[in-house]
């Protein structure tokens, strides 16, 4: 299989297939939720162990840039405006007190 047919092939179908067809059987195997936390820790693990560089690591690369966002609008904006001056930065990107129960639950895995 080349390079160019593996990427431009149809396989959403049958990934959305196979999807279905495995949280069908986890949803009749596992009844309770601490079967059903405890098969989700475990396809992500299963996800983790990827070959792909993009899939196995493609979670935490979203947690780091999430976590880089959050310090430098916590801090790092903070620190700029007393060094700089306040009136030199740009507006913030987000209110940090509205966001910082969501993104703190994201960080922690819950």
């Amino acid at each position: 299989m080349s390079l160019l047919s593996f990427l431009f092939s149809d396989k959403r179908k049958e990934a959305d297939s196979i999807i279905d067809s495995v949280g069908d059987t986890c949803d009749k195997l596992f009844t309770s939720d601490e079967e059903r936390k405890e098969m989700q820790v475990k396809l992500e693990r299963l996800s983790a162990l990827n070959k792909s560089t993009f899939v196995a690591g493609g979670r935490s690369a979203i947690l780091y840039a999430v976590a880089l966002v959050f310090m430098y609008q916590a801090i790092g904006r903070d620190v700029l405006g007393i060094i700089y001056g306040f009136e030199h930065l740009p507006p913030p990107a987000l209110d940090v007190t509205k966001y910082v129960g969501h993104i703190f639950t994201l960080l922690m895995g819950a």
